[in-house]
């Protein structure tokens, strides 16, 4: 097999971003054939968006078979890196996060050895010892984890709510129960496209502190931090995209944003909606807040996009309380999905068993 490595870069010519989407389309359908495709445009923007990051050093790395007349993607790496300047560096010095995944039939090949020798090279570079490995949702991914000797650490599932099969009259009760204690303590709730200027500061801070709450099981991770610069870009990134970024929150009456929700739709894909972050700060559990919060989006965004179908979220197995308002709202187990970890010198030692050559 004749193969090349090449570099997707924000300047990369529109025929090495269509080798890429052609890839991302073949194994789509390969490893989950009832998925949606997501059109070309969104799919450059969304891998454009990680590369312009700030705040992190993001390398897209590309097997390219040149063994037929018409080249061919067959597999891929993403790694990705805080930069010193990021709020989330400390603490996380040392990671790299990042995908390796190839088509099915180039597992156990020299595909799947090149692209771990440039994630080795992307860590002895940067001076990291630790890579996090995400989307481990099908069996050839577990396989690769598991010969590369990577731990599983985290184990999760990616859940779907059919509207469908949607329990109405709990909804309006979570609603009424959110508005009697919003009565009650003198919160409110709002919905925006936009969060606001006056309170992106405490969400942030909400943000951050809900978000580091969520189960990590078992990875050598540290506090992620989301500063007012980081949702801002968020926000206007799903707005190049074309898309639809829906954020709820509570406000109580000193200011405070004490709960938060989220839920992307894009009008390419009007029958699926993405279901973000949802998070209460300790101090204001037990009100209801957090059914509060997705019953009122799950209806405002029901009503806004007669199109949709179904939502589509991530929670980690652990995550018992977020998982029970999932399930008492109707949202079912899709598929599993596993994040793996596995140090630098392990790499190498892998590296070595499949007879790799390094400088």
């Amino acid at each position: 097999m004749n193969i090349r490595l090449a570099s997707l870069l924000l300047d990369s010519d529109l025929e090495q971003w269509k080798l890429f989407y052609d890839y991302y389309v073949e194994k789509t359908k390969e490893a989950f054939p009832d998925d949606d495709l997501l059109p070309f445009e969104i799919v450059k923007q969304s891998y454009s968006s990680q590369l312009r990051d700030p705040e992190k050093i993001t390398e897209i790395w590309l097997v390219i078979d040149s063994s037929q007349e018409i080249e061919r993607c067959v597999g891929c790496a993403t790694l990705s890196t805080f930069r010193k300047e990021s709020p989330s560096y400390k603490g996380n010095e040392k990671l790299v996060i990042g995908t390796i995944d190839l088509l099915s039939n180039h597992f156990k090949t020299p595909s799947e050895n090149a692209l771990v020798k440039k994630t080795i090279e992307f860590m002895e570079t940067l001076g990291k010892e630790i890579l996090v490995l995400i989307g481990g949702s099908t069996r050839d991914s577990k396989d690769f984890f598991r010969r590369l000797g990577a731990k599983i650490a985290l184990s999760g599932a990616e859940n779907r709510l059919y509207l469908d099969n949607v329990d109405w009259k709990l909804v309006e009760e979570w609603i009424q129960n959110g508005e009697q204690a919003a009565i009650q303590y003198g919160s409110v709730l709002k919905v925006f496209t936009r969060v606001p200027d006056e309170v992106i500061e405490t969400f942030a801070e909400t943000y951050t502190e809900t978000y580091n709450e969520q189960p990590m099981g078992e990875l050598d991770v540290s506090t992620f931090k989301f500063g007012p610069e980081q949702i801002r870009r968020n926000e206007e990134e799903i707005s190049q995209l074309g898309g639809i970024k829906y954020t709820a929150i509570i406000l109580e009456k000193d200011g405070m944003v004490s709960g938060l929700t989220e839920l992307i739709v894009h009008p390419d894909i009007p029958f699926k909606a993405y279901q973000g972050l949802t998070g209460v700060r300790k101090q204001f559990r037990g009100r209801g807040y957090g059914k509060w919060l997705k019953a009122f989006l799950l209806r405002k965004t029901k009503q806004s996009h007669p199109k949709l179908k179904y939502i589509t979220t991530g929670n980690a197995s652990t995550n018992a309380p977020m998982m029970s308002i999932n399930q008492r709202l109707g949202f079912k187990r899709y598929r599993e999905s596993h994040e793996a970890q596995i140090t630098l010198q392990s790499l190498r030692d892998f590296a070595k068993l499949s007879n790799m050559e390094f400088q």
